[in-house]
């Protein structure tokens, strides 16, 4: 996360940009991620399939992800899960299945439930957040353990949803026994956790609650946008300043209160400012004036996605 200010810390270090270059070249044929994302959000909602964008995205990360293998890992899941619950089973009989499956140890799991990886709860490492990854070390994030939820819980017909906290991804199950909607921490076993206990671990504004930052539903379009992310922060890591900003932009079209996602395109600016200031021109007062209103518009642009999200009620200390 950059944003830049006035004066000599307006241009980031140039040493990255090697490291920038090197990511961009090696990229030039990797099939646009702008022109996939976008074909994934702008799918009829009827043929939106959690599982697939999810893959779809993080094999644009990862080339190397197998979806289909994938996919049948998870069909198989579905089955075990559907088995478990029995015949013509309730909804809080499915959701104890799938409960069951991912966090109890049993013959289902191979004795190999999922669990939550303390050495990388937030999934910083780009790696980790990889749902065949996840599938295969059995240890993930507050990323992938409620995606994988959703996927599970979705396909055997719960009526659940994504939600969002600074940072965070948990579920909403909708109960169709008292009529309320129930918060599922799946770090934590997929139990319920109120507003106000999700709010401490993860503090956020009043105000951004208000404006539907955190703590809503997300739409299934919405999910899918938020699901996207992965590849949007993986141009951050690598220094593509210009991709992030395609890819946030697409992003933003179809979940447009996503403020994480300004943020990550403010930091997309500033790293275009890296790219094309801070190696030749160390101070701004040695920028050449013809190439002023480029620099002036990208510094702009930075500051603006910062502004957006903060008018929403994200703060910096999230």
């Amino acid at each position: 996360m950059r944003r830049v200010t006035s004066g000599a810390s307006i241009l980031i270090a140039a040493a990255m940009l090697v490291a920038y270059s090197a990511a961009l070249l090696a990229d030039e044929t990797r099939p646009s991620a702008v022109t996939t994302i976008r074909a994934v959000l702008s799918s009829p909602e009827s043929d939106m399939d959690f599982a697939k964008a999810k893959l779809t995205f993080d094999k644009i990360v990862d080339p190397n992800i197998d979806i289909a293998t994938t996919l049948m890992q998870i069909d198989q899941m579905v089955r075990v899960i559907t088995s478990t619950a029995g015949p013509n089973p309730s909804n809080r009989a499915k959701l104890t299945a799938v409960r069951n499956y991912l966090y109890a140890s049993g013959d289902w799991n191979e004795h190999k439930p999922f669990q939550y990886d303390m050495t990388d709860p937030l999934g910083k490492k780009l790696a980790n957040k990889l749902l065949p990854n996840y599938i295969e070390a059995r240890r993930g994030n507050c990323v992938t353990m409620p995606i994988l939820f959703l996927i599970l819980a979705s396909r055997v017909g719960l009526p659940v949803a994504l939600s969002t906290a600074p940072l965070h991804f948990f579920i909403k199950y909708a109960d169709d026994v008292t009529g309320q909607t129930i918060n599922l921490e799946t770090t934590s076993g997929a139990y319920p956790a109120r507003d106000e206990w999700i709010r401490k671990q993860a503090p956020m504004t009043d105000q951004a609650i208000a404006n539907g930052v955190y703590l809503r539903a997300l739409t299934k379009r919405e999910t899918l946008a938020a699901m996207a992310t992965i590849v949007l922060e993986s141009d951050i890591e690598r220094r593509r300043g210009y991709e992030a900003v395609d890819v946030a932009n697409v992003i933003l079209q179809y979940y447009q209160n996503f403020a994480y996602a300004m943020v990550e395109q403010g930091t997309g600016y500033a790293l275009q400012i890296q790219a094309e200031f801070a190696d030749k021109y160390p101070r701004p007062i040695d920028i050449p004036p013809a190439l002023l209103p480029r620099f002036q518009m990208l510094q702009q642009q930075n500051l603006s996605a910062f502004a957006r999200a903060e008018a929403l009620g994200w703060r910096e200390d999230e």
